[in-house]
């Protein structure tokens, strides 16, 4: 391997280790690492696609909201009961 960098023509230095050699140019920044950047593939989403499931989880979230608002409706009227007995009992006890 030659000792000058492809990209400036610097000198590039050794790196060693655990039997395996690199190069690098300290110069440019250039690493003789061979490298793949193909990737994975990887499914590509159109807008409409994106549009339609970011609407199926808009929807999802109404629903969790409207099962959160029923829970806390039904422990209001709870409450309100509660309250509506204290009362009785309170009018009981003053007559």
């Amino acid at each position: 391997m030659s000792t000058e960098c492809p990209r400036c023509g610097s000198a590039l230095t050794t790196f060693t280790l655990g039997g395996a050699e690199a190069v690098g140019c300290d110069a440019c920044g250039y690493a003789g690492v061979e490298v793949d950047h193909s990737g994975e593939p990887r499914l590509v989403e159109s807008w409409e696609e994106a549009l339609e499931r970011f609407g199926r989880e808009e929807e999802k979230d109404e629903e969790a909201d409207g099962e959160e608002k029923d829970e806390e409706a039904d422990g209001e009227e709870k409450d309100e009961e509660a309250d509506g007995e204290e009362k009785d009992e309170e009018a009981d006890g003053e007559e």
